[in-house]
């Protein structure tokens, strides 16, 4: 909190130098003090005063990650994380984390690097699976054996690198295989002609890594990238002479999707990469802003493909896969407002659908978080800010609707200064009806979003996923630093002081 107008009075005469008086010393010391303390206060004032409904409460929550102090990560975490599920069927638990990270130096190589879920604790023997350049993608893990024997399953790892390096990776639950980063024939890559911006992958769910399954990579030179199982390249497209956004499939594997920096939405035909011909040579665009987002893709086997994109402005677009068409009542995208009938017009992020198709939820840079029907009603909205101190939700929400069906909110906070050096994180955990469960402050800004998952351990451990975020040190020239990564219990709760 800026101290500015906390000046020392000038006097009004001068006088001659006099010996220091202890008394006087003593005096000092204790304005100086008092000083201290009642900036102190005036921050917490602010940030839990009477617009703040936590104004007196405190938080008791488990935290896993080196308790509630969390680990230190290796670089900067600005990719969304994974993980992986050991197969036992309904009994299924996360047992290892995926992180992107490093920052070039030969005690911390840029890469992939493993933790246990439970303690936060390295995993392999050797740092990291290393790789030449910074990872820029999301980290995509995979099963594609069985879900229900870790002896027969098959855990692929995708991401991409800033040098346009994409990677494959395979990864074992037991063995001495399990110890190392994959080596050998346990690794793929493939140079392609940009920065990695995001990979999508299709599985078959046949039970076998084959040919039926693709995966595909969008790069920041304009160009999509299509394999098979076998790694086979079946097909590039340079569609746009801008940056792409990350690719998404259609649920049947028909179509393949993807967005270009100048605000443009592509459709194009998985088995052979040219466009969708119901789309009639044209690509949906948005004028007048750009996508904030990657398009997510809606709607099951059989069902039509739903695309769903936001932008910068505060739009949310909804788009027929089969045809490129908006649906009716989307057309030019959907002006957010809040509950207040405000219009938000910030940065949106990227949306997520869940499973049922009925709900999407992104945040805003405004501090707002959305939850809106599929028909563009809103369902439910969320003010993050915290008493006077404004809020940004850059990172998107996640909401686990596989074990704890919580949503979890990461917002930036910049404390009232233009010093991003004083700037730190809200963590929100809301349910269903958008009622908040728990809030804690943390050090540092989020720059990818939080996961959670459901990892082997104590009994209360075991019943209540766990939520996991890194955050990043930001000096006061805006350059970046590794932050600390967390894990906190999903059950916590606000508690009177």
């Amino acid at each position: 909190m800026s101290m500015d107008n906390l000046q020392t009075p000038m006097p009004h005469y001068q006088q001659p130098p006099a010996k220091k008086s202890p008394i006087l010393l003593v005096i000092v010391v204790i304005v100086v003090v008092v000083v201290v303390v009642l900036a102190g206060l005036y921050v917490w004032v602010i940030a839990s005063g009477p617009n703040d409904p936590f104004a007196g409460y405190t938080i008791d929550i488990d935290g896993y990650f080196n308790g509630l102090d969390g680990l230190n990560t290796e670089g900067i975490v600005n990719q969304r994380m994974g993980y992986r599920l050991r197969p036992l069927g309904a009994m299924s638990y996360a047992d290892r984390l995926y992180v992107g990270g490093g920052d070039g130096s030969p005690i911390s190589p840029y890469g992939l690097y493993a933790y246990d879920t439970e303690d936060g604790f390295p995993e392999w023997t050797a740092m990291a699976f290393e790789t030449t350049n910074p990872i820029s993608s999301d980290v995509v893990v995979v099963n594609f054996g069985s879900t229900a024997n870790p002896d027969y399953a098959d855990i692929r790892i995708f991401f991409g690198c800033e040098g346009g390096t994409i990677f494959m990776l395979k990864d074992d639950f037991d063995g001495p295989r399990s110890l190392y980063p994959p080596y050998g024939d346990y690794t793929w890559n493939d140079q392609l002609d940009g920065e990695i911006a995001g990979i999508a992958v299709y599985h078959e769910r046949d039970g076998v890594w084959d040919d039926d399954d693709l995966y595909f990579a969008s790069t920041n030179a304009g160009t999509l990238y299509a394999y098979n199982g076998y790694n086979i390249n079946l097909w590039s497209s340079t569609i746009s002479s801008h940056g792409l956004t990350a690719p998404t499939i259609s649920a049947d594997g028909t179509y393949v999707f993807v967005g270009s920096r100048d605000g443009k939405l592509y459709g194009l035909q998985v088995a052979t990469g040219l466009p969708i011909p119901e789309w009639a040579g044209e690509e949906y665009t948005v004028s007048d802003s750009y996508w904030s987002s990657s398009p997510v893709c809606s709607g099951g086997i059989g069902e039509p493909p739903i695309i769903y994109l936001t932008t910068d402005d505060g739009h949310l677009h909804s788009v027929w896969g089969q045809n490129g068409a908006p649906r009716t009542g989307w057309e030019g995208g959907l002006q957010i407002r809040n509950s207040n009938d405000q219009i938000d017009g910030g940065k949106l992020t990227d949306p997520q659908v869940t499973p049922d198709g009925y709900t999407i939820l992104f945040g805003s840079s405004t501090g707002y978080v959305y939850s809106l029907s599929a028909n563009g009603n809103l369902n439910k909205d969320f003010d993050t800010s915290v008493g006077a101190l404004d809020t940004e939700c850059i990172v998107a929400p996640y909401y686990d609707y596989k074990f704890s069906k919580y949503l979890f909110i990461a917002v930036n906070c910049p404390n009232g200064t233009s010093n991003p050096n004083d700037d730190f994180t809200f963590l929100y955990c809301l349910n269903s009806q958008f009622n908040v469960t728990w809030r804690m402050s943390l050090e540092g800004m989020v720059l990818a979003p939080p996961i959670s998952y459901c990892p082997y351990g104590l009994v209360d451990h075991l019943y209540s996923a766990d939520v996991v975020l890194a955050t990043v040190n930001i000096d006061a020239y805006g350059t970046q630093s590794a932050g600390r990564m967390y894990s906190f219990a999903s059950s916590g709760t606000m508690v009177p002081i």
